[in-house]
């Protein structure tokens, strides 16, 4: 069986060269020296081993503080998003009331929506505890390593620890250490992205609300004031007949007059034509006869008679006409008060109402007040 060389071996080995070869160092002295040679070479690589160790070590908790800045930039602009959709929304309250005041309508108000992303906020804000959790321990790693680094053999502050160099079932690889960094920088850069899109298709919402919203408010306004156009001619045209309706009826109710002055003005022929008959129908014998006056007298009381009649019938339908005009003044008059009432509504209590409506900028909820 073959012994294997140890240090100790070799360096006994060494010694026997140099007390063979009669040198004047002492092999005790030649010991001390070599071994404390040795320490000071394995404690400076042991040293810079840990300097390139903190160096990686900083780069990494700069990464990850890189990281978290842009996620909380990231969730500060989610938060601040959702802060603008909440303005937005309640910009969308006062064209409702405005539009449920102008049409009487009130009892169907709609609901406000909470449009906040309670999910991905509670994600972003959980990968910001990973990423501070990582750094946190990555700080804690340059503390210890950096304190590790500056001890010298003059430090105060070492002790023993036997079982320091024994194995730890707890130790990570640097290759898993660095996955880990890795790792959360992913999460976050995928939970940052998600939060970019969500943030840009929130502004997208909030920019085709406002327009739609503006675009409605705008074309309403334009309604009404062509509705209060079409009221105005309407009205207009109704005047003009009723006017017109106005003077046949006081044409109707002049040739009632007339009519009536023409009926009075029969009654003395016809009381004369009647009397002269009576007295003729007073004669005796045989001068009791039909001849020609009393023939004449006949034929004069039925001509009067045709012509009352004529004149009564004349009379019956200009006071039918009359009631048909004053229907139709009363009609008129009543669509006109409509149509007054109309405007009126529509002029004092709808359009002064709409300048009311929110501005541009209010709808896309960047301002917090009208």
């Amino acid at each position: 069986m073959i012994c294997a060389l140890t240090p100790y071996r070799l360096l006994l080995g060494k010694l026997s060269i140099v007390n063979s070869c009669g040198a004047d160092e002492s092999p005790n002295n030649f010991f001390i020296r070599h071994v404390n040679a040795q320490t000071e070479k394995t404690q400076h690589e042991s040293t810079k081993n840990l300097k390139n160790n903190f160096q990686d070590l900083n780069f990494s908790e700069r990464q990850l503080e890189i990281e978290i800045k842009d996620v909380i930039d990231a969730t500060n602009t989610l938060i601040a998003t959702g802060c603008t959709l909440e303005n937005a929304l309640q910009a969308t309250e006062p064209p409702e009331t405005i539009s449920t005041d102008n049409i009487n309508i009130r009892n169907h108000r709609r609901p406000e929506e909470n449009v906040i992303d309670d999910v991905q906020e509670a994600l972003i804000k959980a990968t910001k505890e990973v990423l501070e959790l990582v750094a946190s321990n990555k700080m804690q790693a340059v503390l210890l390593d950096t304190t590790a680094g500056v001890l010298k053999n003059t430090s105060t502050n070492k002790q023993f620890f036997p079982a320091v160099a024994s194995s730890q079932d707890n130790l990570s690889s640097p290759e898993e250490r660095t996955q880990e960094v890795h790792y959360a920088i992913y999460a976050a850069e995928y939970e940052r992205m998600a939060s970019e899109r969500l943030v840009q298709l929130c502004q997208n919402i909030i920019q085709d609300v406002a327009n739609d919203l503006q675009q409605q408010a705008d074309q309403v306004t334009h309604f009404i004031l062509h509705n209060v156009n079409v009221l105005e001619a309407a009205k207009i045209r109704l005047k003009t007949k009723l006017n017109e309706v106005l003077a046949e009826m006081k044409l109707q109710q002049e040739t009632i007059e007339k009519l009536h002055a023409a009926i009075r003005a029969k009654d003395d022929p016809v009381k004369v034509v009647q009397t002269r008959l009576h007295l003729r129908r007073q004669r005796c014998g045989k001068d009791l006869c039909e001849d020609t006056p009393h023939s004449k007298l006949v034929s004069e009381i039925v001509e009067l008679a045709d012509t009352m009649d004529g004149l009564l019938r004349k009379l019956e339908e200009a006071e039918t006409r009359m009631k048909e005009l004053e229907t139709c003044q009363a009609k008129l008059e009543q669509e006109i008060c409509l149509k007054q009432d109309s405007i009126r509504i529509d002029k004092t209590q709808v359009l002064p109402r709409r300048p009311g409506q929110p501005s541009y900028v209010r709808r896309l909820g960047r301002v917090n007040v009208f």
